[in-house]
């Protein structure tokens, strides 16, 4: 795990001595640990509780490129779907310019995750 430090030096005019930062943050599977310290005149040093803040994507692709390809030569691509949504999904792929590829049944370019049965009516 890297750390990372965050400074932010501010004023609070607000008693409850409580601040609300956004941050965008990288969206891979990830597990943040927040820790927050403030000094004050009137109330001295104060140390937060650690926050844990977990990232992800809820829905995403990842595949695996073959090391070495020739020109011309035909090559499989493992295509993986994760879907953390709790519901189908169903995603029309791109057209890729340059690329011939069949994907489902009758070469239909189509990707469907977390659902039950084949890929329906088309």
């Amino acid at each position: 795990m890297t750390p990372l430090l965050l400074t932010r030096p501010r004023q609070q005019d607000d008693l409850s001595g409580e601040e609300t930062l956004s941050l965008q943050v990288p969206d891979s599977i990830t597990s943040w640990v927040g820790e927050a310290v403030g000094l004050s005149t009137s109330r001295g040093l104060g140390i937060a509780e650690p926050a844990l803040l977990k990232t992800f994507k809820p829905f995403f692709l990842d595949f695996t490129l073959p090391p070495l390809v020739v020109r011309g030569e035909q090559v499989k691509v493992p295509l993986s779907v994760y879907n953390y949504l709790g519901t189908c999904a169903e995603v029309p792929t791109p057209q890729m310019h340059g690329f011939s590829y069949l994907l489902g049944e009758q070469g239909r370019a189509l990707l469907q995750s977390g659902c039950r049965g084949g890929m329906g009516p088309g």
